[in-house]
């Protein structure tokens, strides 16, 4: 994995002093997750999801390489409109439970992009669909009894529609002049079907079939990467593999990517000060004060993390088993065992792949731990005359 804080780690440790831990991001290492993203052979628009981070410099980042932006919520698309007004057009608004008619009837005036997440908005509100044309999430569910290739409509759905109703759904949007422009997916769900390619297909055969008019897709890439892609610095595992499949079965399918999360995990690091070290049970236990709810996380989904001493030059190398703790907690429920340099209390944690995380995680949720940021700009290049 790159390790981009190693060669500015004195310019970091200097933002160290008042002892308080700290969020850190890194310009180039966004710089490079963006581009390499934007630039897939198969990608006709990008889309950044705008609730994995929501931090203002990191939209900044998107918006000016180009990038467009999904929404899931109205607060999302407030927060948004309000720093980048000229971005509207180029995003990705999908109708949830978390949506006001306000903010449908201004996604359709700004031409953004529309996809139909929850059909209680078509039974709600159908007069704001009328004579539009959107995107309809669908699913592939593995646990549903006839899921072999057939329709299914996402399981976020109060009515309980399933396959049997996909044509009754049309019915009622060509009744109100609505086109389904396309359709929106998990990544993780047509990558699971890559290992039975021709399910795959009678899947996507069968939802281009019952709506002919369709002809985009747009993969949402929210899994977090396997170990081996990680320790390789690979933000994109399977997605290249995924498109190549797409172009080669479905040539005249437009391929758009929606994605954040885990893939631009690598562009930042927590910086977390030991509070306490103590021995309990034969095991030397590390207290800190932030960084525990992500650990947990890691622990309960799968995510990757590395925790290092940064106070030591040779902090990167496994050293002494360490158990990491919460300090609030006086017997804590969880805890992160790991290896590192020798830790003594004062020393500062390094927790890598935390770019998905910070205050502005999830815009409008308080459940991640605050702490202040530090956005690290680009070195500048020197010019060497030739």
């Amino acid at each position: 994995m790159k390790r981009w804080w190693r060669p500015r780690r004195t310019e970091i440790a200097s933002l160290l002093e008042k002892g308080d831990p700290l969020y850190v991001y890194d310009d180039e290492t966004l710089n490079d997750i963006f581009f390499d993203a934007m630039c897939l052979d198969g990608v006709n628009r990008f889309y950044y999801t705008l609730k994995t981070n929501a931090h203002p410099r990191i939209v900044e980042k998107n918006y000016s390489l180009g990038g467009g932006f999904a929404c899931d919520t109205s607060d999302q698309w407030n927060y948004l409109r309000g720093l980048f007004p000229q971005a509207m057009g180029k995003s990705l608004l999908t109708l949830g439970i978390g949506i006001d008619l306000e903010t449908i009837s201004q996604a359709f005036q700004a031409g953004a992009s529309v996809a139909l997440d929850n059909l209680s908005t078509l039974q709600a509100w159908p007069d704001v669909l009328r004579e539009k044309d959107i995107f309809l999430s669908i699913e592939k569910n593995p646990d549903h009894p006839d899921h072999e290739g057939r329709p299914f409509l996402s399981l976020k759905n109060p009515s309980g529609m399933d396959f049997s109703h996909v044509d009754a759904l049309a019915r009622r949007l060509k009744t109100l002049g609505t086109t389904v422009k396309g359709f929106k997916m998990a990544f993780e769900r047509l990558a699971v079907t890559e290992r039975d390619p021709s399910g795959a297909d009678a899947f996507l055969e069968n939802w281009f079939g019952c709506f002919p008019e369709a002809s985009s897709l747009i993969l949402e890439q929210g899994i977090d990467p396997p170990a081996h892609a990680v320790a390789q610095g690979d933000p994109l595992p399977g997605v290249k593999r995924c498109l190549e499949g797409l172009a080669a079965r479905f040539p005249h399918v437009n391929v758009r990517l929606a994605m954040g999360g885990e893939a631009i995990s690598h562009a930042g690091i927590l910086l977390t000060p030991v509070r306490c070290v103590h021995d309990r049970h034969g095991v030397t236990h590390l207290g800190i004060g932030t960084g525990m709810k992500i650990l947990a996380r890691a622990a309960l989904y799968g995510h990757h993390h590395e925790v290092l001493n940064f106070s030591r030059p040779e902090g990167d190398a496994p050293g002494r088993a360490y158990a990491v703790y919460a300090e609030t907690s006086p017997d804590p429920p969880f805890c992160w065992f790991t290896r590192m340099a020798p830790v003594e209390t004062g020393d500062v944690l390094l927790i890598s792949r935390i770019g998905t995380y910070g205050p502005m995680t999830r815009l409008g949720s308080d459940g991640f731990e605050w702490a202040p940021v530090h956005y690290l700009q680009a070195r500048r290049i020197c010019q060497v005359p030739i």
